[in-house]
């Protein structure tokens, strides 16, 4: 009899353990889920450096792309008004006169 008292009372005294001290229990639960919250907060660390690893390799090649976009449209349009110039030098440009008429902005004639 006094070993089943012995055991009610050693479930009762830990009843009351868990009753009356709940931060244990919430220490234990968190030494189990720890290491599986620090694995998987490991998991997004490292896929948020790749994330922002490809931004900025997308950002480069914007920038890349946007300057020769910038500067095939200089070379263009410079190569544009040496053709005309050299047209114009030679006697052989299309725009053969400008027509002005009083008071308003010129027009050229093709």
């Amino acid at each position: 009899m006094e070993e089943g008292l012995g055991s009610i009372d050693g479930r009762v005294e830990r009843l009351l353990h868990t009753v009356t001290q709940p931060w244990q229990n919430e220490r234990n639960l968190n030494a189990r889920t720890l290491p599986k919250n620090l694995g998987t907060m490991q998991q997004l660390f490292e896929r948020s450096q790749q994330i922002q690893q490809m931004f900025t390799h997308v950002s480069t090649m914007v920038r890349d792309f946007t300057e020769g976009v910038n500067q095939l449209r200089a070379t263009k349009s410079t190569e544009n008004c040496q053709v005309m110039s050299n047209l114009a030098a030679k006697g052989s440009s299309p725009i053969v006169g400008l027509e002005m008429a009083p008071g308003r902005a010129g027009s050229f004639s093709i």
